[in-house]
């Protein structure tokens, strides 16, 4: 833009919309700054909010004439967006606003700095620092992306078909096992970079799935798993997951009655050793008490560890990164972090959470109400699964897929191992679900 009064950013980009005598290509800047209308650019636009909007509804007739006459409220601004008509270049627009928004990422980048730095120097934990400032980075730069070629959007697509054909035809899922077999045909596994919530009654099994899950996925498939728990210790997982994979009684490991399992612990010792496992627990690693302290360790995990599935135990027990209003609110900021760190890192997030307790003790299924703060995380969940015992001492049950974004839902019966706390498939006769 030339001229010693350049006008401000808002009145330069309705200016390209006005400035050019041809109707057609009014029409063509006003669709194209509309399209571009998202994140920084709409706060460069809403001080002029009222003029724009009269831009917009003036369809083809944009003369300053005719908008002084429609909007005579606005007719100072409309006044000097016409004295300025011939200093814009109606094409020039978009270079325009990529500098406005490289400088706003210059600025912001040395805001975060600062924060950083004074975290640092406070004795401060600077994660959440680093992780606020990597999002606003990325969303900053999400804003002036151009829009995907239609050609490259449909090459990525089969692509991504021919590859979910391949491993069907070899009788592979396209995502990560869980173990049990039918639930696993009907979801075709954990999807990568899908969100997923496991939920059930307090003291029902979901931390047992968690860690049925974490043993199948990765002492047996070999898939790097990061397990994050806020409820128990490491060492307590650990006996846990030893007995969900060798089979010994979890009580036995809990009284230290180890003698008749020691060929099986070393056979489990070996085995995690071999084991893409990270386990991160709340007391020595007291940062994933937040939503932030979680969202950093997971892209950490999958940065260097190339971590494919991420388990939460459990989400109404992690502390959301500011005060809130209601426990409601603060349910929603964490459910939907973790949401969003399954689209942006491609691993699968799932989170185990707690179905209401005056649930507790129904014999009726469970449905997604029954969550706990339901409704945001019923917005934001790809998959929710729901695990119903009509008792704690029954060992068998059922796993209702309450939800599913792309797929059927189901009532999937499965057995509860109560001596190993490992929930697997029912045992009974009938097809075999995990052949595809």
């Amino acid at each position: 833009m030339i001229g010693t009064d350049p006008l401000p950013p808002a009145l330069a980009l309705i200016a390209c919309a006005m400035g050019d005598g041809n109707p057609d290509a009014n029409c063509r800047h006003r669709d194209e700054i509309e399209e571009a209308l998202g994140g920084d650019a709409q706060e460069i636009l809403d001080p002029f909010h009222d003029l724009w909007s009269a831009v917009i509804e003036a369809g083809d007739k944009v003369e300053p004439a005719f908008l002084m006459a429609a909007f005579p409220e606005l007719g100072e601004l409309i006044r000097r967006v016409a004295l300025h008509w011939e200093e814009v270049c109606p094409w020039a627009w978009q270079d325009y606003l990529k500098q406005l928004r490289q400088a706003r990422r210059t600025e912001e980048a040395r805001l975060h700095q600062c924060k950083i730095k004074e975290a640092i120097e406070a004795g401060l934990d600077p994660g959440p620092a680093f992780l606020k400032a990597a999002e606003r980075m990325e969303s900053l730069g999400l804003s002036a992306a151009p829009p995907r070629d239609r050609e490259v959007m449909l090459r990525g697509f089969f692509d991504d078909l021919q590859n979910r054909k391949r491993k069907h035809d070899a009788g592979e899922l396209t995502g990560i096992a869980t173990g049990i077999s039918r639930l696993d045909y009907i979801t075709d596994g954990l999807q990568p970079g899908e969100f997923s919530v496991f939920g059930a009654r307090p003291n029902m099994g979901k931390t047992a799935f968690g860690i049925s899950t974490l043993c199948n996925a990765s002492m047996e498939n070999e898939t790097p798993t990061l397990f994050i728990t806020l409820e128990g210790s490491e060492y307590a997982l650990m006996r846990r997951l030893a007995a969900c994979y060798t089979g010994a009684n979890a009580s036995d490991l809990r009284r230290g009655k180890i003698g008749q399992w020691e060929s099986q612990l070393t056979r489990f010792m070996v085995r995690f050793q071999d084991s893409p496992i990270t386990i991160m627990d709340h007391v020595e690693n007291p940062e994933i008490l937040g939503i932030d302290g979680i969202v950093t360790a997971g892209r950490i995990a999958v940065k260097r560890h190339g971590v494919r599935l991420i388990v939460v135990d459990y989400l109404q027990k992690v502390r959301p990164s500011g005060d809130h209003e209601s426990h409601n609110l603060a349910i929603a900021e964490v459910s939907e972090k973790l949401a969003r760190l399954g689209q942006s890192t491609g691993a699968h997030v799932m989170a185990l959470a707690q179905l209401k307790r005056e649930a507790e003790g129904c014999e009726r299924v469970p449905i997604m109400s029954d969550l706990a703060e339901s409704g945001h995380i019923e917005r934001d969940a790809d998959l929710i699964m729901l695990l119903h015992r009509e008792d704690r001492t029954l060992e068998e049950g059922k796993i209702v897929v309450a939800k599913q974004r792309d797929g059927e839902l189901d009532i999937i019966p499965i057995h509860f191992d109560l001596k190993r706390q490992r929930i697997q498939s029912a045992r009974r006769d009938g097809p075999d679900h995990s052949a595809k």
